[in-house]
């Protein structure tokens, strides 16, 4: 009796612990589940063109996104489609007009009920409007000297002013660069390597212009990394498995890339080289017996630079 109680609880045990494992991949059903829309409101009405429609999130759900003018029962036209992954709202320029917008929640094998909502934008003066920036957004790095600039048009906009500065727009005489457009993207050239700031508005005439957007802030950076000093193991050297090869790390890398050749020193030992890592050694534990290998390290930085190759040193496994 004892016996066969303890092979029940096992049984049990084992059971839930499938079941808990198994739920760590099995994704919930959404098929009666509803998104609660936060804003705008329902019946909302506003002179702003640029909205962020919010809603609650559901845990390890995308939501699709559907705006529709003037409704969904009389479309005139589908603006917007798309599922969203990772995030709860989502912003978009409209014109003026009469819009519904509706979410539901969806995952790789079900989803879940529309919730709807109505909005009527109010034409109103750019004066009152910010442009939505499509990018480059804060943060950007790049090693290509030419930039395209992009931004959502604003209804009622003639030109779209751009510009771009090095000390946040203090001094309007002496900006890096300024100048109107009528399209919704215009590419610049820079030629030196520090961060800038951009920023743009839409002008109807002289004397009508919307609010400046957001200033946003890029780094233009075309120089590449110092090439990088190889440290252990020295050139020629009899190591055991697994070998530790480490390099000197180089100012501004955040990547190393790692290439591990065959006895010829021209052939890669194997499909993973070359290899991209983010510290300054590696544990190399493959190789033959007696078998003598060669390896070299170059940096990469943020904006993709690739350095000059170290040196090449030789190893031999024993």
């Amino acid at each position: 009796m004892k016996l066969n109680l303890t092979l029940k609880s096992g049984a049990v045990l084992f059971c839930l612990l499938l079941l808990s494992s198994c739920s760590e991949f099995i994704e919930k059903d959404l098929d009666d589940s509803k998104v609660f829309l936060t804003s705008p409101g329902d019946n909302h009405e506003t002179n702003k063109y640029n909205q962020t429609f919010w809603w609650e999130p559901i845990d390890n759900a995308s939501y699709r996104l559907q705006i529709a003018s003037p409704s969904f029962t009389n479309i005139a036209e589908l603006l917007i489609d798309t599922l969203i992954k990772g995030n709860n709202k989502f912003s978009i320029t409209l014109d003026p007009g009469e819009y519904e917008w509706r979410v539901r929640a969806e995952n790789s094998g079900t989803s879940g009920l529309y919730s709807t909502r109505s909005l009527v934008v109010h034409e109103s003066s750019i004066a009152a409007q910010q442009i939505q920036v499509k990018g480059p957004g804060s943060g950007y790095i790049t090693n290509q000297k030419n930039i395209t600039f992009n931004w959502y048009g604003l209804f009622g906009s003639e030109m779209y002013r751009i510009q771009i500065d090095t000390n946040n727009f203090s001094d309007p005489a002496k900006l890096v660069f300024d100048s109107a457009t009528p399209s919704l993207s215009h590419a610049v050239s820079l030629t030196k390597d520090q961060s800038y700031q951009w920023r743009i508005r839409a002008e109807a005439g002289a004397d009508e212009v919307s609010k400046w957007s957001p200033i946003f802030q890029f780094t233009l950076d075309a120089t590449a990394p110092d090439k990088v000093n190889l440290s252990l193991p020295s050139n020629g050297q009899v190591v055991n498995k697994p070998v530790t090869l480490q390099w000197a790390g180089v100012e501004g890398a955040s990547k190393y890339q790692l290439v591990v050749y065959k006895a010829d020193g021209g052939t890669n030992y194997n499909s993973s080289y070359p290899m991209l890592l983010n510290g300054t050694s590696f544990s190399f534990n493959e190789g033959q017996f007696n078998e003598t290998l060669y390896w070299k390290v170059r940096a990469v930085d943020a904006a993709g630079n690739y350095g000059a190759f170290s040196e090449v040193r030789s190893f031999t496994v024993q």
